[in-house]
């Protein structure tokens, strides 16, 4: 995904639209048929479907990048507008939140229930010092939510497990050799020692 600019999508609509376009493209290349309701009076913004599975997505984006302090921590509106005033999306409207992080091209993929009546959400995907700011990376490129699948195999952690079980084997076994050789090593040692002692020493007279 190319980098965007706030000076070319100012305006927060022309964002939200290319956001939309992004979730299509990001959805489609997950085999996820993607459908945009007529109109724009729903309370979601795309429609999907994943072989007999309907779902109903809102998108919600930041094309801001962390700034001050807060350098880790990207902020993301989750309600609504109406005359000004917020709504917060419910199980009834919606059934999914996409959040969609333009700066570093990340996706959380949230069940609505999951979501707090709040204005907005922090999300961390650099990572966190808060201990309780990290509970939306769950969902970070969760995309087999909208499957409703198993998440994938991360084959790097088992390759490591596996990794770290046979140098444990290893190093017992080295361990384990060690202590057999000092077994072998330590009779013949005191013959050595014996002989040693025996040998008689002449003297010069």
């Amino acid at each position: 995904m190319a980098k965007h600019s706030l000076d070319v999508f100012e305006h927060c609509k022309l964002r939200g639209e290319l956001a939309e376009l992004a979730f299509m493209y990001r959805a489609t290349s997950e085999g996820i048929t993607v459908a945009k309701p007529w109109g724009d009076s729903h309370h979601y913004d795309c429609l999907i479907q994943y072989k007999s599975r309907l779902l109903r997505v809102q998108v919600k984006s930041t094309f801001r990048p962390p700034q001050g302090k807060y350098k880790h921590t990207y902020k993301v509106i989750v309600a609504r507008y109406v005359q000004g005033k917020s709504f917060y999306y419910t199980s009834d409207e919606v059934d999914f939140m996409v959040a969609f992080l333009a700066p570093c091209d990340c996706w959380y993929i949230i069940p609505i229930q999951d979501l707090p009546r709040r204005r907005a959400i922090c999300l961390y995907p650099n990572g966190t010092r808060i201990h309780a700011g990290g509970f939306y990376e769950q969902y970070r490129e969760a995309w087999h939510l909208l499957k409703g699948e198993q998440p994938p195999t991360d084959m790097s952690s088992t390759i490591a497990e596996i990794s770290a079980a046979a140098n444990r084997t290893s190093a017992f076994r080295h361990d384990e050799l060690l202590s057999l050789v000092g077994q072998e090593l330590q009779p013949t040692c005191g013959l050595r020692e014996a002989s040693r002692n025996s040998i008689p020493i002449l003297s010069s007279g």
